[in-house]
C-alpha cells in the first residue's frame, strides 16, 4: 500500500530460490549473483523466483575495523539492484513495483535461463524516462485539449453575440 520496493538476496547455497511462505510475493524483486564472466555464480541459487542478477563475486566492501576486502555473495548483489531502483524511482517516484520488475527484466541482458536478466542499469533508466516522458506529453495532450474546449466554448458565446 505504501508503495515500498523490497529487494531480496536470492542465497547462497546453489539451490532453487525459495522464500517462505510471508515472504512470496510477486512484487519483491530477488536477486541472483553472476561472477566477472556474466556467468552464473556458482554459489548463487536460482529458478524462477529470481527476477533479476547483478554481479557477486569479488566485490569491494568495508571490513569490520577499518579497510577494504572482496566478498562473494548475494548480498553484494542485491545492493547493485537496490541502488538501480532507488534511480528509477529517483526518475518517476510513481513507479509500481510490478512496473520496475517489468523494466528490469525488459532491459536486462538474459544470459542463463535459470536465473533472472543481468541488470542493464542504464537500459533501464532510459526505459524509465521513456516512460515518464510518454506520460508527460499524455498529460500535455489532456491540458491542451482542456484548453481547445475552453476556447471553443468561448467562440461560441463571442458567436452568440455576433446574432
Amino acid at each position: 500500500d505504501s508503495n515500498i520496493t523490497i529487494v531480496f538476496c536470492a542465497g547462497n547455497c546453489e539451490v532453487l530460490v525459495g522464500l517462505d511462505a510471508m515472504k512470496r510475493d510477486s512484487t519483491i524483486i530477488t536477486v541472483s549473483a553472476v561472477d566477472k564472466y556474466n556467468k552464473r555464480a556458482s554459489f548463487t541459487n536460482y529458478g524462477k523466483q529470481s527476477t533479476i542478477s547483478a554481479p557477486g563475486v569479488g566485490i569491494y566492501s568495508c571490513e569490520p575495523g577499518g579497510g577494504f576486502i572482496t566478498h562473494d555473495g548475494t548480498s553484494m548483489s542485491s545492493p547493485i539492484i537496490a541502488g538501480v531502483v532507488g534511480l528509477m524511482k529517483s526518475i518517476d517516484p510513481e513507479l509500481k513495483n510490478t512496473e520496475i520488475i517489468e523494466i528490469l527484466r525488459k532491459s536486462g541482458e538474459k544470459l542463463d535461463p535459470s536465473i533472472g536478466a543481468l541488470v542493464q542499469a542504464d537500459k533501464a533508466l532510459e526505459l524509465c524516462l521513456d516512460k515518464n516522458i510518454k506520460q508527460s506529453n499524455k498529460l500535455n495532450k489532456n491540458i491542451i485539449r482542456k484548453e481547445i474546449k475552453k476556447l471553443e466554448n468561448k467562440i461560441k458565446k463571442l458567436e452568440k453575440l455576433l446574432e
